[in-house]
Formats: structure tokens, sequence, C-alpha cells
């Protein structure tokens, strides 16, 4: 019976109807395996953890287990998260917030996925704090400025109306996303987060980031080394 609310609970959360993505999603919500990806590029060791925002209890644990394993042994953690914006005047920031929450149909970094932490085994993904990833460790996503900026070069300026400001900015509402988020979300993240990992001084380096950016983050790391 769990399975069965599991299920509907993640495709409901997941708003997709991939047949691919469903069965690679229910994979991710129902393994307790951390797998890790080891590759080496000059003086440095990559390592990538391929992050998922629901799962097992078993799997968290496991998880902070093995973050906590590599930190030890003088490993630095690039985690994902869309960075705030706090050098901006409110103004500003209120009307980022805004268009972002048009983007994608709600404000990114919310915890979608809680409701899984009534369910007995399964629980949403843990905060930063709780898996071991500390002030040493490093924020390598793109701000959500960033997000904003890059989508409005592609497709032109994001247009607020009269609903955009009259919900309150916490609050979601009934828009779809909106065309291209891929090449944001996906591809431009993992072409930054490359040329973080290329340029970065540490040698050693721990990726913790969705799954869904492994193969798009190897690539563009593999031109930038192929380029040296």
């Amino acid at each position: 019976m769990h399975k069965i609310i599991i299920s509907i609970l993640f495709l409901g959360l997941l708003g997709s109807i991939n047949s691919c993505n469903i069965t690679k999603g229910l994979y991710h919500l129902n393994t307790k395996k951390v797998k890790i990806i080891h590759k080496n590029y000059d003086n440095k060791t990559i390592l990538f953890i391929g992050n998922h925002h629901a799962g097992r209890i078993e799997y968290y644990q496991k998880l902070k287990d093995t973050i906590s394993y590599y930190k030890q042994n003088n490993f630095i953690v690039f985690y994902e998260r869309l960075k705030l914006n706090n050098e901006l005047d409110s103004v500003v920031t209120d009307s980022i917030y805004r268009k972002i929450r048009k983007i994608l149909g709600g404000l990114p970094n919310s915890d979608y996925y809680s409701v899984l932490d009534s369910i007995k085994g399964f629980m949403g993904q843990p905060s930063d704090d709780d898996l071991n990833i500390d002030t040493d460790d490093y924020n390598a996503d793109i701000s959500i400025a960033q997000f904003v900026n890059q989508y409005e070069n592609l497709y032109g300026k994001v247009l607020l109306e009269k609903i955009d400001f009259n919900i309150p900015l916490k609050e979601d509402y009934n828009e779809k996303k909106m065309k291209g988020i891929d090449n944001i979300a996906i591809d431009y993240r993992n072409q930054q987060l490359a040329k973080e990992v290329y340029s970065s001084k540490h040698n050693k380096i721990l990726i913790l980031y969705g799954t869904a950016h492994k193969k798009g983050f190897f690539k563009e790391l593999d031109k930038l080394y192929s380029n040296d």
C-alpha cells in the first residue's frame, strides 16, 4: 500500500508523464545505495554523487556517512542550491523572485517533498546541515538572478502581470512552467559547475548534485580539459 501511495505522490510532485523519467524517479526513491562516479583530471580527483529530493531514510543516512568519510579525507563538497542575491536591493530582489516563480511555476529550493516524511521509511531530502555540509564546503550553483538573466537572454523579458504581484511571494499558484527551462536548469548550470570545478584550487572535490546533471556535467568538464 505504501508503494502505491509513494508512487502517486512522486508522480504528482514530479509532474511528468515520461515513462523513462518515472522509472528512474521511482528507482531513486526506493534505492538504499549511494553511487559514486570517480574520475581524475590532471591533478584533480573528482567524485560525483547524483542526489535526489526524496528517498529512503537509510539512503540519506548512508549519504551523510559517505560525505563525512570523504570530508575526513580532505575532500571539499561542491553542492547544488540556487544562491540568493543578498547584495541586491529589496525591490530588485522581489522582482527577480517573482520572475523565477513565474518561470518555474514555484520558488526554487522549496521543500516540495517533505510530504513523504509522514510515510514510514521515507523522507524528503535533508537540509545541508543534516548531511554534514557546512561553511567549509562550497555552493557551486548559479544565483537566482543569473538564472533569470540567462533565461531572459535566451527568450526575452519575463513580464510580470497583476496576478504575479497579488499572490504573496511565498505562495505558488497554478501556472505552468515556461518554455526552455532545461536550457537553464540543466545545461547552463552544468556549464557553470564545470567551470567552477575546472578553475578551483582544490584538487579533491566531491560533487553533490541532482542525478540529471551527471552526464552533462562531465561532458562540459571533458571539453574544458580537452582544450588545455
